[in-house]
This record gives structure tokens, sequence and C-alpha cells, in this order.
């Protein structure tokens, strides 16, 4: 796999092992390119997804969060980008419980390599911290087809603080190709300005969200990896993942950019 969110071994910040934290002595991957050091704040999760099994569970490389993989999401050997992970439809997927820090608040960014090789009208996930449609609905990235003849192949979609101001973008170029998609939100910019969209590594758009931060549910979901859930895994994704990050706060767009390029090069 690409070194897409490049395990985190600056500045006292290495491989860890399951649900550990990270530390000075903690283990060196040394396969994995080093996160550039202005991108090491706010990193709550990191699924590099390269181990050879995910039996023990998807190792964080932030060091926060225990990750598990749930019917039939796997590692696999990609070509292009090395070990990745791979979802197989249905509901599978990677679950991290919920933490305070991962539920949005006033900012987040989620960023992922993603290679589709389905989509349909039924919705295929990406990230996900959601009960179920517009029901306790933080943040999701995902990608859905238009039904026959309605449009674009696929689309892109984005939504924060449930589905009232969905974002749609008709990228047509996703499906069997590797691209990385980034979403920020920051509820400090002016409504048409809070969330930013990038497509590897370039911005792409503003989308308008109403919401100055995201409510927290009573019961706050997970953040579901690979899947979309409805009142649990649901609609997962039909391709491969890769290099899953999630920040709390809101990059730049120069930031961005520099993860693109710091993740962009085979292993």
């Amino acid at each position: 796999m690409r070194a897409v969110v490049a395990l985190l071994l600056v500045a006292g910040c290495g491989r860890v092992g399951f649900g550990e934290h990270a530390d000075a002595s903690a283990s060196i991957d040394s396969n994995l390119t080093p996160i550039p050091p202005s991108l090491l704040p706010g990193c709550e999760v990191y699924l590099a997804m390269d181990e050879p099994t995910w039996s023990q569970g998807v190792i964080d490389g932030c060091g926060h969060h225990p990750a598990t993989a749930i019917d039939g999401a796997s590692p696999v050997s990609d070509p292009e980008r090395g070990t990745v992970g791979k979802f197989v439809g249905g509901t599978s997927c990677v679950y991290i419980p919920d933490a305070p820090e991962l539920r949005g608040g006033s900012a987040v960014t989620v960023s992922a390599w993603v290679r589709p090789e389905q989509v349909t009208p039924d919705g295929y996930g990406i990230v996900s911290k959601r009960t179920n449609y517009m029901a306790d609905a933080a943040y999701t990235v995902f990608v859905w087809a238009s039904a026959s003849g309605a449009g674009p192949v696929n689309h892109l979609y984005v939504d924060v603080d449930t589905e009232n101001d969905r974002y749609e973008d008709p990228i047509d170029t996703l499906l069997n190709t590797w691209h990385q998609v980034t979403m920020t939100y920051d509820g400090s910019r002016i409504p048409n300005e809070r969330i930013a969209v990038y497509f590897d590594g370039a911005f792409r758009a503003f989308a308008t969200e109403t919401a100055s931060s995201i409510p927290v549910p009573e019961v706050p979901p997970p953040v579901a990896i690979g899947c979309l859930p409805i009142n649990g895994p649901a609609q997962s994704l039909v391709g491969k993942l890769d290099d899953v990050i999630i920040w709390s706060r809101a990059l730049p767009a120069s930031e961005v950019t520099e993860w693109y390029d710091a993740t962009v090069s085979a292993p």
C-alpha cells in the first residue's frame, strides 16, 4: 500500500500495536514514508491497511482507536498500492468505537484512497459516522450510482450533520481506478464554504453546510470504514480502500496537497 497517510513516526509517533498508543518507544515500519510534521496535529485515526491479516484487528497508526474488521473485509495485495483493504459488499466493514475526538465537533477532515469496483443505486460507504439515513449522522463520504439513464455513471457524496445539505459530485472516473478523496469541514467559515472537497490533492469545490458544529446524539455511532450503515453494517463498498485518515481539524488546501504528495508514490 502506498504510504497515503504515512505511519506516524515523526515527533515520537511510530507504528504501534492494535489498541496501543503511540510513543517514542513504538517500533517503526521502515516501508512507510513519515507523515509530514505539519500533518501530525489532530490526527485521530490512520488505517494504513498494510497488515498481513486483520484477525487481530486493523492497526490505527495514530495509536488511539482499535478497529475491527467484519464480514469479509480483509487486506489484499494490490499491484499499484501494495497491501490495501478489500471490501466485498453486503456488510463487510471496519468498525471503530465512538470517542469524543471522532465526533466532528466544529471541524473534521476525512481522507482515503478509494478504488470502487462497482457502484450502484444502493450506495457504497467510504467513511461514515452515522446510525442510519437521517439518523445520528455526523459525517459521511460515499460513492453512489445514478439509476440507468439518470445521469453520470457514478457520484461522490458528502454529508455533514445529517443529509439536509448533501453535496453531490458527478465524478465519472472513480470506477476501477485509484483516487484520493478528501473532505474538510470547518464550522467557523461562512456556510457556503464550510465543506471543501478535494480530488487527488486538488481543490474541487466548496459545498454549503448550515450547521456551524456537528451535534452529538444521545448514543453516538461508531465510525464505519468501507460501509454505509443502516442500523448496522450495510451498503458496503465493493472494491478497495487504502490509507484512511481522520483529523479533528480542517486541513487547509496546502496541507491536503501535501498529504497527497506524501502518499501518491508506489511503495
